[in-house]
């Protein structure tokens, strides 16, 4: 059986493959300090930073929600159902 990264691993790696201050670490080098290939070294990056891409998405539409509830009351309350065009 393969070899796999715990979440905390893969975090990890993508801390190293992306952060200047850590090295840039190609997922190759990745993939020998966690004695796991370098495909699923380069799968645990792309696994984070999608994860990275959601969160950071689900944070902006959250933050565009907040601005319209405030800049129209009639929508914080729920009267408005659809924006007029």
């Amino acid at each position: 059986m393969r070899k796999k990264l715990n979440e905390k691993q893969k975090v990890i790696a993508y801390l190293l493959n992306t952060d200047d201050d850590l090295g840039n670490l190609s997922t190759k080098k990745i993939g020998k300090l966690f004695d796991v290939s370098q495909s699923t070294a380069y799968n645990a990056v792309k696994d984070i930073r999608v994860q990275k891409r959601i969160k950071d998405l689900e944070q902006e539409l959250e933050r565009t929600k907040r601005e319209l509830r405030e800049r129209n009351p009639m929508i914080a309350d729920g009267v408005v159902d659809v924006l007029p065009e």
